[in-house]
């Protein structure tokens, strides 16, 4: 499709009711009515969609072809690859229990045939009444008006995202520990300068005084120097010109553990 053309509509042949063929679409979105959904699913199959899920050995065979068709991976845009990839387990699932359902089959225990059915529930609201009171008036007990309300209601609030991009603007990325209590033996990062847009990367080395921190006691290290204590402990910091190519050379160093 040429980008001077647009996509309207998309036409799928329905299988007639005789066939015993099944066809079912699903969305996951961060609201209800949002266009936007993290994943879009749909799916169709005949009678034979309920023999071949029979079974775990089965099922999970099933989740692992629909996996590979999909190209989730860390270069993924908008990211959560893993959540993503777990919705559509969770899709398909919920497919063959419909199956289940239109079939009248009874090996699925009751307590999952919830998923077949749509959850409705009413929308959420709050509300809050502040009333004026003269500056005398005591505070103790009295509901404050929030400092934001006014510019949040009237859409004047300036966000993040708001803000207009400094000239010659640096985007960092943390590389984080893969491993939850591992020894760093090897850090090899000679794939990440040839991007064009690195700029640098920042370790235990280059913190101009201690590399500890810690809220009471100083006991945890800013960047880890020797040993990761957990999954997702700091190990360096990727600075390039543009945020996509951080998260490109972040994910392009390597790390070698000892356990």
């Amino acid at each position: 499709m040429t980008h001077d053309k647009v996509l309207f509509a998309v036409h799928t042949p329905i299988p007639s009711s005789s066939s015993k063929s099944f066809l079912r679409s699903y969305k996951q979105a961060r609201r209800r009515d949002d266009s936007s959904g993290i994943v879009s699913y749909g799916t169709t199959d005949s009678e034979t969609v309920y023999q071949t899920m029979v079974g775990k050995p089965t099922a999970n065979k099933a989740c692992e072809l629909v996996l590979a068709e999909l190209p989730f991976n860390e270069f993924t845009p908008s990211g959560q690859c893993k959540y993503r990839r777990t919705l559509v387990q969770s899709f398909l699932f919920k497919f063959y229990l419909y199956v289940c359902s239109k079939l009248w089959q009874t090996l699925v225990e009751q307590k999952h045939m919830s998923a077949v059915y749509i959850y409705r529930r009413s929308v959420s609201h709050g509300q809050q009444t502040i009333h004026e009171r003269s500056l005398i008036h005591r505070v103790v007990s009295v509901a404050l008006l929030h400092g934001s309300a006014y510019v949040q209601m009237t859409g004047e609030a300036k966000y993040m995202n708001d803000l207009p991009l400094l000239s010659n603007t640096l985007y960092a990325e943390f590389l984080l520990s893969t491993e939850p209590h591992a020894r760093i033996t090897n850090i090899d990062t000679e794939t990440a300068p040839p991007l064009s847009g690195f700029v640098s990367f920042i370790n235990h080395t280059d913190v101009p005084s201690s590399n500890m921190t810690g809220i009471l006691v100083h006991d945890e290290e800013v960047f880890a120097s020797c040993v990761v204590p957990y999954v997702g402990a700091i190990i360096d910091l990727v600075i390039c010109d543009s945020e996509q190519t951080a998260n490109i050379a972040a994910h392009l160093i390597q790390i070698d553990y000892e356990f």
